[in-house]
């Protein structure tokens, strides 16, 4: 008799723990999204649309938090950057992160948030700068925020050349697009 009870109480808590861990592993864990692709896979993307698409020529990338053949996982950034020694010159930044579960909000201060750019279904947001030397983009798509960042360094007089011109935007939000459905990780549920 007291062989039955004692199986019967390792099998109800044995249930239990079962049941109890099944809650545990549904939980969900950040790194089951993240993106297995690289930094370097992440900047050929604005590297290469200011190179074809806007004919800047001299542009360098690096990483600011690690090495170019580092994986994005849940954050990856990328710095282009124009010509040391040029008057003006271009910087931009391009980055991909695991978003939260609040999207956050716009810039301040001196950028002001203009009209979206639609591709297709997803909607890019763009702020600019009212002096033009300046200009975000950002994409939320799947859990997964794309971010282009664009100045323009002038040293001396202005030059009437602006970080990213209004008909350069379609192209570069297309762009900002592209980079973060090819490179973001599986995406993710919204939560309940």
């Amino acid at each position: 008799m007291i062989g039955r009870t004692w199986r019967a109480a390792v099998v109800v808590f044995s249930v239990v723990l079962l049941a109890s861990c099944g809650q545990l592993f549904a939980r969900e864990r950040p790194w089951d999204h993240w993106s297995t692709r690289t930094v370097d896979e992440l900047c050929r993307y604005p590297l290469d649309f200011f190179t074809d698409h806007l004919g800047r020529r001299g542009l360098e990338a690096s990483s600011p938090i690690g090495k170019l053949d580092q994986k994005i996982n849940g954050f990856g950034g990328c710095i282009v950057d124009g010509p040391k020694r040029s008057l003006t010159s271009l910087h931009v930044s391009a980055s991909l992160e695991l978003a939260d579960d609040d999207p956050p909000e716009g810039l301040t201060a001196d950028y002001e948030e203009r009209e979206p750019v639609q591709v297709g279904a997803d909607v890019v947001r763009v702020w600019s700068r009212d002096d033009g030397m300046g200009r975000e983009l950002r994409a939320d798509i799947d859990g997964w925020t794309g971010r282009l960042v664009v100045h323009l360094l002038v040293i001396g007089e202005p030059t009437g050349d602006v970080a990213l011109a209004d008909e350069h935007l379609p192209a570069a939000a297309e762009m900002l697009v592209r980079m973060t459905r090819d490179l973001k990780g599986p995406g993710r549920q919204p939560p309940r």
